[in-house]
């Protein structure tokens, strides 16, 4: 059974990006930095629930304001705790007053005092624009993510015995569900093994932007720009897999290889060192 906080969170990154206004990498750079926090999809990907959205909304506008990163989190938090999960919202009203947001439901959280408002915005107003995504997701989510999900299924089962079979059923799930973590990655894979680098490349990164912090879609990203010898951004791929699981020792060593080829000694020996380690 989901959890209320579970089905609260039903809208996607793309609904959210289209509804705002920005781009999904602002998004990410949002969730990275703490800002908002939320919840995993059953494929890895993030839902965003309506408070998910306020906060979102909220941390654009101080941002396009010029208010540095440490004064929004502050702001943030504060304005996290009087948005609740399952608290009443549509009645909110949200301004800022430097870096300082105010909220307001029928008594203010806290009072503007030099009357400077950098944006204002009801709550009411996001809540209408919801509702066409709301009948969106209801249509959709029934049919075409199960499609997607039994398409990607599909095509793990015959990727051994039928690689081509397995393109085109990676391919369907995408074009049923273009956020799909497991077959972007899958994919890419697969194309990268029959040599059309730069697709896989694409599918790599796409997968990378959908669940930053999995390190296997930044460890391939790694391996297909170390095939095109563009060693400076596969050693940051790397790198980028390494943080987020040291334990991965394919890493090392391939890193041991472009340092090795790029003459630099040191960090060659020091990666072939934890791999050893590790193995």
């Amino acid at each position: 059974m989901k959890s209320k906080a579970a089905s609260l969170a039903r809208y996607t990154t793309r609904q959210i990006a289209g509804l705002l206004q920005v781009p999904r990498s602002r998004i990410y750079s949002y969730i990275r930095s703490g800002l908002v926090n939320p919840l995993r999809g059953r494929r890895n990907e993030y839902r965003f629930s309506f408070q998910d959205l306020i906060l979102l909304k909220t941390a654009h506008q101080l941002f396009e304001s010029g208010i540095p990163p440490s004064r929004i989190k502050t702001s943030l938090r504060r304005l996290r705790a009087f948005l609740p999960e399952g608290k009443p919202l549509t009645a909110v009203r949200i301004w800022a007053d430097g870096s300082r947001v105010v909220a307001r439901h029928e008594a203010a959280l806290f009072q503007p005092e030099s009357g400077q408002t950098l944006f204002n915005f009801d709550v009411s107003e996001l809540a209408a624009q919801l509702t066409p995504l709301d009948r969106e997701n209801i249509a959709s989510a029934s049919q075409e993510i199960e499609e997607a999900d039994a398409w990607y299924e599909f095509g793990c089962e015959v990727e051994i015995s039928s690689p081509d079979e397995a393109i085109r059923a990676y391919r369907e799930a995408l074009r049923l569900d273009p956020e799909h973590y497991g077959a972007h990655l899958s994919l890419g894979l697969l194309l990268h093994e029959n040599g059309d680098l730069d697709e896989a490349e694409l599918h790599y990164r796409i997968a990378r932007e959908l669940c930053p912090d999995e390190p296997l879609a930044a460890y391939n990203l790694g391996v297909v720009l170390q095939d095109q010898q563009r060693y400076p951004e596969a050693i940051k791929a790397y790198l980028q897999a390494l943080r987020l699981d040291s334990s991965l020792k394919e890493a090392h060593f391939n890193l041991f290889h472009i340092y090795d080829k790029l003459g630099e000694k040191g960090s060659a020996i020091r990666h072939l060192a934890a791999y050893r380690r590790l193995s």
